[in-house]
């Protein structure tokens, strides 16, 4: 048995283990797997696990560290469309999921939905889904708006299009859909990195739900803020983000590079106990 055992952990390219209530636990002894084993491994399906966000994290850092596998989700990596409507996915399957999208230049549309299909489309230079997502759905959504709006630059002459591109989504609204902590900041402000025409975000109302970190979600988000040059309106009121993560968003917008920053428009709720002066903001609403 041990002789099948290594025959099979060293010819294996595909495992598929979704849907098979693996947990936090069961994840973390594939992690630990991955680290020694399947050297071969080229795809491995974990969705529908209710793996935790925390584990999916070590999943997608293992993953990064492995030049032969490619998936975590059973993807192939050059999907146009994808249909993640009522799957019965989780916050970790979101992790899994939105790193693969990130990497998928091919992906043009993807439909979410448990009850009601909402699609978003490549092509978009404007979305609205407040309330229209689950959390999960949400942090998927911040994963792909980098890549919304392409529009084709022409060359001097306008007679041949060039190979690159400009992204130009330029509004979004992805308020009171619960998708308020670390990794879903560090998401939003990878996007804001990436996006360099996009001019209106609403994130309000998005305290409640499984990202609850307000503090650590606006800490995250305000790597993008100082890196964006084209932001002029940012909604991030209800979303319990304290003094400490309304310090982080004010000191991001001392160091904007924006040249729009002198007229940049922010909305923070913040208890009155919180307030405090936000340099570099020209309007609050408490």
């Amino acid at each position: 048995m041990a002789k099948f055992r290594e025959v099979v952990i060293e010819g294996l390219t595909s495992l598929n283990l979704s849907s098979n209530q693996i947990g936090a636990e069961g994840a973390k002894h594939i992690v630990e797997a991955l680290k020694e084993n399947f050297s071969e491994l080229v795809a491995i399906n974990i969705l529908i696990n209710d793996i935790g966000v925390d584990q999916a994290i070590e999943l997608v850092k293992t993953m990064k560290k492995r030049k032969t596998l490619k998936t975590l989700c059973g993807f192939s990596g050059d999907e146009k469309t994808l249909n993640l409507s009522r799957k019965g996915l989780s916050a970790g399957c979101a992790v899994l999921v939105a790193n693969e999208v990130k990497s998928n230049e091919a992906l043009a549309t993807i439909t979410f939905g448990e009850k009601e299909a909402v699609t978003m489309t490549s092509t978009m230079i404007e979305a609205d889904f407040s309330n229209k997502l689950r959390s999960y759905e949400a942090y998927i959504v911040a994963a792909f708006v980098p890549r919304c709006g392409y529009v084709p630059e022409y060359t001097a002459s306008h007679r041949a299009l060039t190979a690159s591109r400009h992204r130009a989504m330029k509004r979004l609204n992805i308020g009171a859909n619960g998708i308020l902590n670390r990794e879903a900041g560090k998401t939003l402000g990878d996007m804001l990195k990436a996006n360099t025409v996009l001019k209106e975000l609403d994130m309000s109302n998005s305290g409640e739900g499984i990202f609850s970190d307000g503090p650590a979600f606006a800490q995250e988000l305000a790597h993008g803020i100082r890196a964006n040059g084209a932001l002029t309106y940012l909604n991030l009121a209800h979303n319990n983000l304290r003094a400490e993560g309304a310090k982080h968003i004010a000191e991001a917008m001392r160091v904007n590079v924006s040249p729009a920053a002198a007229s940049f428009f922010i909305i923070i709720q913040l208890r009155l106990t919180d307030r405090l002066r936000l340099v570099g903001v020209r309007e609050i609403e408490y």
